[in-house]
């Protein structure tokens, strides 16, 4: 049986303020290396070893290329919902029609419920885990052992069409 796709979302990190401290620490820690190791000015009163200097820069360099590289992809398809947070997820997750008790789109508060962005494994109540990238709105699953997934998205009207489309049980964002 072939599968068809409904929707389909590729979200990558868009939050200026992350690209902002990641950016300036490794300007910051650049130009210490070229005052402090190359033209033998230390920097500061109590300058940082030289090795110091360079894990800080080699740190700041992997996390911008992890940043760039931080993807999240989701599909609603005739299968399921299917997810992968790469470069957490080798494959794709599939959450089947079966396993779905109930699906819809909602508003949440990314702090308080689950810590923050990214893979967050546990919310406050115990029983469910996040993938989100950014923002507020998400597509929440109930399953029928109980646990809760909720994926977020950045086209929380599309989905919530897609879902009401294929008669799941929803309820309104």
């Amino acid at each position: 049986m072939e599968t068809k796709i409904y929707f389909s979302e590729r979200q990558t990190q868009k939050q200026k303020w992350i690209w902002f401290v990641v950016w300036l620490i490794l300007l910051m820690s650049v130009f210490a290396i070229v005052q402090q190791i190359i033209l033998k000015n230390p920097v500061g009163n109590n300058p940082a070893p030289d090795w110091a200097l360079y894990l800080i820069a080699g740190f700041s360099i992997l996390l911008v290329i992890f940043l760039y590289r931080n993807v999240l992809l989701t599909r609603i398809s005739s299968r399921g919902v299917h997810y992968r947070f790469i470069p957490f997820h080798r494959k794709e997750r599939i959450v089947s029609w079966k396993q779905i008790k109930k699906a819809y789109v909602r508003v949440y508060d990314p702090l308080p419920e689950y810590g923050g962005w990214g893979l967050r494994t546990v919310d406050t109540k115990g029983n469910g885990i996040a993938i989100n990238m950014m923002g507020k709105i998400g597509l929440q699953l109930e399953l029928h052992n109980g646990k809760n997934i909720l994926i977020g998205t950045q086209r929380g009207e599309e989905v919530k069409k897609v879902i009401d489309n294929l008669g799941i049980n929803t309820q309104n964002i």
